[in-house]
């Protein structure tokens, strides 16, 4: 069964060994990731790991078929597609992805857009961090292409989400827009709020006009009649 975030549900068994450990957490569906992306900035005393879900077979099949930067024969030592790899990803790693000019918006837009990347990706190759093995997918969605950048665990059969982000162009084109909507949205107000305010001034004019027309008429009414 997929759920919202596009990846498979835990058995009973899985959830039972990954709820061992304290600090493990299972997130329910993308609204609930959302919740502790957020939280996560305003607790930085919490470290907890998020477990996303499990990546489907087809998945781990495509990366061990198509994995670049690695010669063939060392694939398999990468990649056991024998595993049920699930995805997750750290607090600490949450706040880490925040860089300077970067929103909390952006950092849920990449990070809920993670899975999408990891199980349908464009392109996957294989890097060494910390003395580890470690992914980099790429995948290009609505004109934007995102980068997951994970470490691989067979022991513990998990890919732990190091960073995500947009390519710096991408990423240049997307702030730029940003910037004009608001730009416009905040002339368009500006606009409205002068409207408001000559509506105002000319109707306080009009109004102390009309009296002033009405004073006027009832003056010359009294000179003609009571002269």
């Amino acid at each position: 069964m997929i759920e919202n975030n596009k990846l498979i549900k835990f058995s009973v068994s899985r959830k039972e060994e990954i709820l061992q450990r304290k600090n493990n957490v299972i997130c329910k569906d993308s609204e609930e990731l959302e919740k502790i992306i957020r939280r996560s900035f305003n607790q930085k005393d919490e470290n907890d790991n998020f477990y996303i879900g499990i990546l489907p077979q087809e998945c781990i099949n495509k990366i061990t078929q198509t994995l670049s930067n690695i010669k063939k024969d060392k694939i398999k030592d990468v990649i056991n597609c024998d595993n049920e790899y699930a995805l997750i990803i750290r607090q600490s790693d949450i706040r880490h992805i925040k860089k300077d000019g970067m929103t909390i918006d952006d950092c849920v837009d990449y990070i809920l857009t993670a899975p999408e990347v990891v199980k349908n990706f464009d392109a996957v190759s294989f890097y060494r961090c910390q003395e580890k093995n470690a992914l980099r997918f790429k995948k290009n969605i609505n004109g934007n292409t995102y980068i997951v950048f994970l470490i691989v665990s067979n022991k513990k059969m998990i890919f732990t989400i190091l960073t995500t982000f947009l390519e710096k162009n991408d990423y240049k084109k997307k702030r730029n827009l940003i910037s004009k909507l608001c730009w416009n949205k905040t002339i368009k107000a500006s606009h409205k709020e002068h409207a408001r305010s000559e509506w105002g001034i000319d109707f306080f004019y009009n109004k102390i006009l009309s009296y002033f027309v009405i004073y006027v008429n009832c003056f010359a009414f009294k000179n003609c009649f009571f002269k």
